[in-house]
């Protein structure tokens, strides 16, 4: 049977980015479930992609519990699925979007937070702590904050379960994910992190748009418990570290040359750093990146990934590296689509989840490729969409 990383790159895809795309999806299980029945990916491969020592089984109790077929060893795949029809991914009558899946929760349990990214959202201030619960499997909390556009933020959350009193890893760990109230948003459309119990961790980010921003606050690969109360709080706050790059795919990005070699630190869990300069069109090139950090546990890896503008405030990447370890260096060449401002993004691969990775020193640089074009494990050949509900 072939290795996830050995399926993904069929695809052009490392296990980083299928990762980055199951953490910007946990609230709509569904869209995951799909995915990987179209492309073959199995629950042992899931839990392989989504890592923090969960195992195939845990995950196909995470569907079983939503009542999703999961009797095999992977999803079950469906035509419907392409046009949003999932209703044969259910065992019964229950229908994607269900609330709380009635089936293994208390209908009597009080919930303290809607569930819903609307109006019904708890309006709440910057600064301030607010204390929840996960009343039930599958209940989520739903919180609403107003972001101004190049601002940074850093989300803290504190999970309160104690790990002896639920020692299932689903149990007791708590999610949250952030997102704006549009779909005018480049490719930041999820960020998140994960709390296994008794812990806290922090996440930081650069708002894309001013306005309305929600955070989803779960319980992650929940089993048929009924009651799970999970209890939690959580706190947005302007964040006053320093960046030395912004996050942003646009003019505040850091203008760098060819040969040039740049420096950088992503300083908290979350940092993303983002160059540009100008590619032409069936030209190769060259980046290597340089992992300068010197603690050699492997949670504390980076990426790059090379971006191309296709339209509005929608970005395709055009080639990437998808890890670099501790002190390690990684190459990779692709070719430019188009001619035009392109822009390198560096951050750390943790970033989801509970990991702390912060502080992580880094070198790269970009150079013309010779015109014979060199091929690797990381190069992508074609354009993949960011932000789109597929993985390409």
């Amino acid at each position: 049977m072939s290795s996830v990383s050995d399926l993904l790159s069929q695809y052009d895809l490392s296990v980083d980015d299928a990762r980055q795309f199951v953490m910007g999806h946990l609230s709509s299980p569904e869209i995951i479930y799909a995915t990987a029945a179209e492309f073959g990916i199995t629950f042992d491969m899931l839990a392989e992609i989504y890592g923090q020592g969960v195992t195939g089984s845990q995950v196909q109790d995470f569907f079983s519990d939503q009542n999703m077929i999961a009797d095999g060893n992977a999803p079950v795949w469906n035509e419907a699925y392409r046009v949003g029809d999932y209703s044969s991914m259910y065992q019964s009558t229950s229908q994607s979007g269900s609330d709380d899946h009635s089936d293994n929760t208390d209908s009597s349990a009080t919930d303290d937070h809607s569930d819903n990214t609307d109006s019904s959202a708890t309006d709440l201030i910057l600064g301030s702590t607010v204390n929840g619960e996960i009343e039930l499997n599958g209940d989520k909390d739903v919180f609403e904050y107003s972001l101004i556009k190049g601002e940074k933020y850093t989300l803290t959350v504190n999970n309160q379960r104690d790990e002896e009193a639920a020692p299932v890893l689903g149990d007791e760990t708590i999610s949250a994910f952030i997102s704006p109230d549009s779909l005018d948003y480049n490719y930041l459309n999820y960020q998140g992190l994960s709390v296994t119990g008794n812990d806290s961790s922090s996440l930081t980010f650069e708002a894309e748009l001013t306005g309305t921003y929600f955070i989803e606050v779960g319980n992650l690969f929940g089993t048929s418990r009924e009651i799970n109360d999970n209890h939690y709080s959580l706190k947005l706050d302007h964040s006053t570290e320093p960046d030395d790059h912004s996050d942003m795919l646009d003019s505040a990005a850091t203008d760098i040359s060819f040969n040039e070699a740049v420096s950088g630190v992503i300083e908290l869990n979350g940092d993303r750093d983002s160059f540009e300069l100008e590619l032409s069109a069936g030209q190769s090139y060259t980046l290597t990146l340089s992992n300068t950090e010197s603690f050699t546990i492997g949670q504390r890896t980076i990426s790059a990934t090379v971006y191309a503008p296709l339209y509005d405030n929608i970005f395709g990447s055009v080639g990437s590296i998808g890890t670099a370890l501790s002190t390690e260096t990684k190459n990779t060449t692709f070719q430019a689509e188009q001619s035009g401002t392109h822009y390198i993004q560096i951050k750390n691969t943790s970033a989801g989840t509970a990991f702390k990775s912060d502080n992580i020193p880094y070198t790269f640089q970009i150079e013309q490729a010779s015109s014979a074009r060199l091929v690797d494990e990381a190069e992508l050949t074609g354009v993949q969409f960011m932000g789109s509900e597929n993985m390409i």
